[in-house]
């Protein structure tokens, strides 16, 4: 995708909110084990350019599921968060919080920065 391809970027976000809205019904009713859940959070993280890049709305999916993901990870473990990885959290959502002041940097620096602090 050429930086400024604003109909390639919108493209992908849809079909990457079809794809979510297609799989969310099934993955509600899973259990995840604490593998499959790290795995799942690393495999997000590690898609943050194009997730970046397709757009606000794409990146407001991966801060919920990371959010949502993480969550159920430390629930999993019987642990709280520790406090790097709810501040990247809160980061992350910082940087999608406003649609008018989305930045792709920023939010993809978020992302990494919340997988570098999840252990």
């Amino acid at each position: 995708m050429a930086k400024g391809d604003k109909a390639t970027a919108q493209t992908l976000a849809a079909k990457i909110s079809t794809a979510a809205a297609q799989e969310a019904p099934k993955i509600a009713t899973r259990d995840f084990d604490q593998a499959t859940t790290q795995r799942l959070i690393k495999s997000v993280a590690g898609d943050a350019d194009a997730i970046g890049a397709a757009g606000i709305k794409a990146a407001e999916l991966a801060a919920m599921s990371l959010d949502r993901l993480s969550s159920t990870y430390f629930k999993g473990i019987n642990a709280k968060a520790d406090k790097s990885v709810s501040d990247a959290l809160d980061a992350m959502f910082g940087a999608v919080e406003d649609p008018a002041k989305y930045d792709a940097k920023e939010f993809v620096a978020q992302v990494k920065a919340f997988d570098k602090s999840f252990k």
